[in-house]
């Protein structure tokens, strides 16, 4: 049974808003939260190890690149996020709904 579990913990709304996207395009069911003094985004997936998975990409690419908004450019920040867009693989959540 599909269950929400956390992802990451975006430093501002604006970042948040960019990984949903991310996710939401391939094809996960997902959901920020905006709050002080952390901000939460959410993907409902059938097991931990999956959300851990999708966690770990998002977590260790954001780290790598120190990505801030103040910090990178529009057209910088656009191919950033489209090298993270190709990390996160697509859900199989239309495969489940198959069965």
């Amino acid at each position: 049974m599909p269950k929400d579990y956390e992802v990451f913990e975006p430093r501002n709304e604006h970042i948040a808003r960019i990984i949903v996207s991310i996710l939401e395009e391939k094809e996960y069911i997902t959901s920020y939260q905006i709050g002080y003094p952390k901000n939460k985004i959410f993907i409902t997936v059938d097991t931990k190890e999956e959300a851990d998975r999708i966690s770990g990409i998002i977590s260790k690419f954001m780290k790598k690149l120190r990505l801030t908004e103040g910090g990178l450019t529009t057209d910088r920040l656009e191919k950033t996020i489209s090298k993270l867009r190709i990390q996160i693989p697509k859900t199989v959540k239309s495969e489940r709904l198959l069965f």
